[in-house]
């Protein structure tokens, strides 16, 4: 265990490095919720009644999700492994005395503890003094809030895991492929808009979607917008999706270590 704690902390010291990056990081997170504020508090002045919330539960929606976004969904591990099995380092990693995927998985927690720390935080401190937040009505709701968030960033990392292993038979997994998938997990989830407010067919498709259970079911959590039943159901189908990517996951990694084997990788 101690060497993925170290992993963990080594891919945090990376990027400590690129102070440039965390600047920008910090003015890219900022600007973007302002527009996204900005627009909202727009639709608010038109027709309130229809969004459900209030504008204070939204904007705190919001900033929310800016931060989960950051944590959630970061393209950096996919590209990672999509380019340890195109360049054939996959194969060295799997001559060492450790597990492959729990390695990814600490780099990638390093990179969220980075985010967490030198982005999030100073773009929540920066939204909260510019546009204001509403606290959550009980301290259950935070701690259940936090306990789905970190199920959903294991439900995250397997979704981009299994979509990193398609590298085994799709070799050119770049581009328009992982921007396609990073736009529909931003819009489904709820990360762009909350899904309550979409069309019913959508809402009834997006509502059994595992990608939703990071940003809708935690942030309704957070406002006081979910009732005991939805909780409920949330949870039980976090658990079921977490159960099907995990034995999907090595299932196609058990498919994909074979398939090199057998090409002399």
């Amino acid at each position: 265990m101690n060497k993925y704690i170290y992993l963990v902390y080594l891919s945090f010291k990376k990027l400590i490095m690129y102070k440039s990056e965390i600047w920008l990081g910090i003015f890219s997170s900022v600007v973007t919720l302002s527009i996204q504020i900005y627009l909202w508090k727009r639709l608010y002045a038109t027709n309130p009644a229809y969004l459900g919330v209030s504008l204070e539960d939204m904007i705190t929606y919001f900033i929310l999700s800016s931060g989960l976004s950051v944590c959630l969904l970061s393209p950096d591990m996919l590209e990672e492994l999509t380019e340890d099995v195109r360049g054939g380092q996959i194969a060295n990693h799997l001559s060492k005395p450790y597990r492959y995927q729990l390695t990814i998985l600490s780099r990638s927690l390093g990179r969220v503890f980075f985010n967490l720390l030198f982005v999030v935080l100073p773009m929540f401190i920066i939204a909260v003094l510019l546009f204001g937040f509403t606290f959550p009505q009980n301290f259950s709701s935070l701690i259940l809030a936090i306990f789905i968030v970190a199920n959903s960033y294991i439900i995250y990392f397997t979704i981009n895991f299994i979509a990193g292993l398609s590298s085994f038979w799709i070799m050119d997994l770049h581009g328009a492929i992982p921007l396609l998938l990073d736009n529909i997990i931003r819009i489904l989830s709820g990360a762009l808009i909350p899904i309550w407010i979409f069309p019913k067919w959508l809402y009834n498709l997006t509502y059994f979607l595992p990608i939703r259970l990071g940003f809708d079911l935690p942030l309704s959590i957070y406002i006081g917008n979910a009732d005991s039943k939805y909780i409920i159901h949330g949870l039980v189908l976090q658990f079921i999706w977490l159960v099907i990517l995990l034995t999907v996951s090595s299932i196609i990694w058990k498919k994909g270590i074979r398939k090199l084997v057998i090409q002399g990788g």
